[in-house]
């Protein structure tokens, strides 16, 4: 028997039962991660109401947008 081929049924089996249990563990992972709503929720009535409110920012959250947006510098402007 060459040391190179292992044909034992035990060691085979055991291979094949754990490819198995990986096998299984990696489709519940993928079927898991496909909790989608099927719907997406219509916000145009909530986006609406606010615009109706025309609330203008203060210039503290005017500098607060623009610090934790990125664009700190003066770059970001309200709808004035």
């Amino acid at each position: 028997m060459s040391m190179f081929y292992d044909n034992d049924p035990h060691k085979k089996r055991e291979q094949l039962r754990k490819k198995r249990e990986f096998d299984q563990h990696r489709m519940s992972i993928e079927q898991g991660s496909n909790n989608v709503p099927h719907s997406i929720t219509n916000m145009r009535d909530a986006y609406q109401q606010v615009m109706d409110k025309k609330i203008k920012p203060t210039q503290k959250e005017i500098e607060y947008r623009s610090f934790t947006s990125g664009l700190y510098g003066g770059y970001y402007q309200s709808d004035d």
